[in-house]
């Protein structure tokens, strides 16, 4: 996706209104099928706990059609802001990948805890006490 697109994105995660709303919406279906790791980093940022017309249920499908890695590591680099900002969907991102991708989450983890520390692996175990993290998993760099 573009600059202009993502800049604009961006601008309108603050969003005032409905036509602002219905704006986001058709940008964020632009992003269906394009959804490379940057795109989905932008997109994580549009959660809020505002109420939002639908916006968060679009953004879920456009970042559906991103590669798994891309998507979870976007969500994992994203997830400290959303349990402050948004923790309903903070909760239903993580799960859908703790359900639907679990070994796929390991290796995304292993990469964001090189970057980022600990703090990843003990939010994930606090949350998922079931979701098991093998520290011998490592990144396929």
């Amino acid at each position: 996706m573009t600059d202009e697109w993502k800049n604009r994105i961006l601008q309108l995660t603050n969003r005032t209104d409905e036509a602002q709303d219905l704006e986001l919406v058709r940008l964020i279906d632009m992003a269906i099928g394009q959804c490379d790791l940057d795109t989905c980093k932008v997109l994580m940022k549009t959660f809020v706990t505002d109420k939002d017309y639908g916006v968060q249920e679009s953004v879920v499908s456009a970042l559906s059609s991103a590669g798994t890695e891309d998507y979870q590591i976007a969500l994992l680099e994203e997830l400290p802001r959303l349990i402050v900002d948004a923790p309903e969907w903070a909760e239903v991102l993580l799960e859908r990948e703790v359900k639907n991708a679990p070994n796929s989450l390991r290796r995304s983890l292993a990469v964001i805890t090189q970057r980022n520390g600990q703090v990843f692996k003990e939010l994930v175990s606090s949350k998922f006490p079931d979701f098991k993290i093998d520290d011998s998993v490592k990144s396929e760099d």
